[in-house]
């Protein structure tokens, strides 16, 4: 059986080093990641980037050899937002199938037409499902990854760009590779 050779981890002295090290402009990036990671849960940025600090200072998240510490806070972050969405899903959306399916019924007993609120919880989990699929197409690309969140969000070319630190050419270029691997991942279209 193939695996992967274990890779190496930083001592967290070095870790600690290069977080106190980071400069305010660094600081003020991490930020704006961590703003568009938790846009659309009840994080706050601070709160996330605070928390992926102390993990990392803790020894509680390891950053591997070879890793700038930017992208591993970048990466912790993102581990603990998707964790809070992966805890608000299971407490607010498993068995909305159950939820739609008595809706429907009482509005039969009822004799009144649907409010629509099963369509709306329907249409939301499409677009979850959607969304998942093509952030998993992007797992090693963490600007791909984070253009995505804030076009998903509605945020303007001209905030992701800022939260970023990235110019118009090379937002065009990410853009153009999100197209691409999209368009080979779903040559059809998107079916859920």
């Amino acid at each position: 059986m193939n695996r992967a050779p274990d890779r190496t981890t930083v001592p967290l002295d070095e870790t600690a080093h290069a977080i106190h090290a980071l400069t305010d402009l660094d600081l003020h990036r991490l930020l704006n990641i961590a703003e568009l990671y938790a846009r659309g849960t009840i994080l706050q940025a601070q709160d996330v980037l605070q928390e992926a600090v102390c993990r990392a200072l803790m020894g509680r998240r390891k950053c591997t050899e070879g890793k700038d510490v930017m992208r591993f806070l970048a990466e912790t972050m993102k581990s603990i937002v998707s964790d809070e969405r992966r805890s608000w899903w299971s407490q607010h959306v498993e068995g909305s199938g159950d939820l739609i399916e008595q809706d429907a019924a009482n509005d039969d007993a009822i004799g009144q037409e649907s409010t629509g609120d099963g369509d709306e919880v329907l249409e939301g989990l499409l677009l979850s499902e959607l969304y998942n699929q093509v952030q998993s197409l992007f797992s090693d690309d963490e600007a791909a990854v984070l253009t995505l969140s804030g076009l998903f969000a509605g945020d303007s070319p001209e905030d992701i760009r800022e939260a970023l630190g990235i110019g118009k050419t090379e937002y065009a270029t990410i853009r153009r590779r999100i197209r691409r691997r999209i368009d080979a991942a779903f040559p059809d279209g998107w079916r859920p």
